[in-house]
């Protein structure tokens, strides 16, 4: 074999293994024999070229690589451009938005309504579910014990423990919701004759001794600028002290007109207590410090745990209004009786919250915690009071009436301190507004200033500029501050300039916007 075919050869093998990788299992090279001539080569390797092309061109067109199919797309090359997406359908506009939006912030005075007329309506539903068992209803201690366990779970005691330095605050604070709230509010509720409904009475009694409330007092100040830290703090402190102050005051304050003589059992009543109230608190409060993925759950779910133990306190009275409605405890219940507890709880929640508005003047606290007192030391909470009443011997009478009695203070407290609370947002408001005054005019005379005079010296390569007067208009008056300032760059005079203007803007409390006309003023002159 000649030299020639060698090459030949060689040339059509290389070519025959570049033009395989583009092709498939079947493409077949052409073959070259011995003995051809140089046009003959020519035409070979065109025609290997050739084949080349068509087996990229097929593969392309086929749109295969790794076995997968290619998704059409829109064409390479378009001369108008792409129309532009469909708007989004409009929002359908919510009716009522105003009534939607007061009846989730009383979303829970609306439901003791519904609960309570649902009970007195259709009581077979609470009679059933509140069947009692060796004297308790299984049912209502759950209910119980998932208020107090989800109030633990959300409990932020880190928050609370920053108003330690409030001492004053503090002291009153649990003074007033024990003590002096606790005790004045049920010696003169036992003053009162309710007509011939005297579980009215213990109700309001229980009521009163009780702790503040447990999320509401906290909006409440929140909303009202206060210091809702010293708030979460009374919460917190006075829920567990009334587990052990309730027994004992319930024992020596209230007066039961029964016909039979009632006596309480106070170490049972606080066992009780420690049962469904304090344990499940402190269970909640562990469950939370312990586990991160339950912080991140309670975070994600702000709802769902303001809604679970809120109709548990909900459902507490539906199960007692309901046995009472069945066993004919409300035959007796008159209007007159009605507006008697209503007209009461009224009157006594203003006095208290006259009481602690006195003692905050007298210890001159701040405006913060005068209104986080105010709110706090004046509202009592209603799962205590419900769960106290859970516990109260038969004897007494209805408990289903007992319990009209907490839910008609719950309701009067949260109406008065909604209408304190607005007034004391409305005045931050205004006062926030004549701090900043007629904005628009008072802010140009204040910042107003004159440059008198301005020499500026050159005297071969050291340039220096001397500044005699600056007179800045302020809101005390005018005031005039002259200085002389000399500086020498090799550069010119604007840093140094720049230097004098800085400090002399910042001397006279001149505000950014002059500072801009002096730079334009000097970069001018310069």
């Amino acid at each position: 074999m000649d030299s020639s075919s060698t090459t030949t050869m060689a040339s059509a093998s290389a070519a025959a293994s570049a033009g395989g990788g583009g092709g498939g299992e079947d493409d077949v090279a052409p073959v070259v024999s011995a003995g051809t001539t140089t046009t003959d080569q020519a035409l070979f390797a065109e025609e290997v070229a050739h084949e080349i092309v068509l087996n990229v061109i097929a593969n392309l067109g086929s749109g295969e690589e790794g076995g997968q199919e290619d998704e059409p797309g829109p064409p390479a090359f378009s001369s108008s451009p792409a129309p532009p997406p469909p708007p989004p359908p409009p929002a359908t506009p919510k009716r009522f938005p105003k009534l939607r939006a007061f009846v989730w912030r009383q979303l829970l005075a609306v439901s003791l309504v519904i609960a309570v007329a649902l009970g007195l309506i259709w009581p077979e539903p609470g009679v059933l579910f509140g069947t009692k068992v060796d004297g308790r209803s299984p049912f209502q201690t759950a209910l119980v014990v998932t208020i107090f366990l989800v109030m633990g779970l959300k409990l932020n005691t880190d928050a609370a423990l920053r108003a330690v330095k409030e001492a004053k605050g503090i002291v009153w604070g649990i003074f007033s919701i024990l003590f002096v709230t606790a005790s004045i509010g049920a010696a003169l509720t036992n003053l009162i004759d309710f007509p011939d409904i005297p579980e009215f009475a213990v109700g309001l009694v229980v009521f009163y001794l009780g702790p503040t409330t447990s999320s509401s007092g906290v909006v409440m100040v929140t909303t009202a600028n206060g210091n809702w830290t010293l708030s979460l703090l009374l919460t917190v402190s006075t829920s567990i002290l009334a587990i052990f102050t309730i027994p004992s005051m319930l024992s020596w304050l209230a007066e039961f007109k029964t016909e039979t003589p009632v006596t309480l059992d106070v170490g049972e009543l606080i066992l009780n207590l420690v049962y469904t109230v304090l344990i499940p608190l402190f269970i909640g409060k562990c469950l939370q410090l312990a586990s991160a993925r339950v912080r991140r759950f309670i975070k994600e779910h702000p709802i769902l745990f303001r809604l679970v133990p809120m109709y548990c306190i909900v459902l507490v009275p539906w199960l007692k209004v309901s046995q009472s409605m069945a066993n004919g405890s409300f035959d007796q219940v008159t209007a007159a009786s009605v507006f008697v507890l209503l007209g009461w709880a009224i009157a006594v929640h203003v006095l208290f919250l006259i009481i602690n508005y006195g003692a905050c003047l007298v210890l001159r606290v701040r405006r913060a915690e005068m209104k986080a007192l105010v709110i706090s030391c004046s509202q009592k909470t209603l799962p205590v009071a419900l769960a106290v009443l859970s516990f109260l011997p038969e004897t007494l009478g209805s408990i289903g009436l007992m319990s009209i009695g907490c839910v008609m203070a719950h309701f009067t407290q949260i109406i008065i301190d909604s209408f304190l609370v607005g007034k004391w947002a409305g005045d931050e408001e205004e006062e926030e507004e004549k701090e900043k005054g007629g904005p628009a005019e008072e802010e140009e005379k204040e910042e107003t200033e004159e440059v008198e005079e301005i020499e500026i010296d050159r005297e071969g390569e050291n340039n220096s500029m001397e500044v005699t007067t600056l007179t800045a208009k302020t809101k005390g008056g005018v005031g005039a501050g002259r200085e002389e300032v000399s500086a020498q760059e090799e550069n010119g005079p604007s840093k140094a300039g720049w230097w004098w203007w800085t400090q002399a803007a910042g001397e006279a409390g001149v505000g950014v916007s002059v500072g801009q006309r002096r730079r334009r003023l000097i970069s001018s002159v310069v």
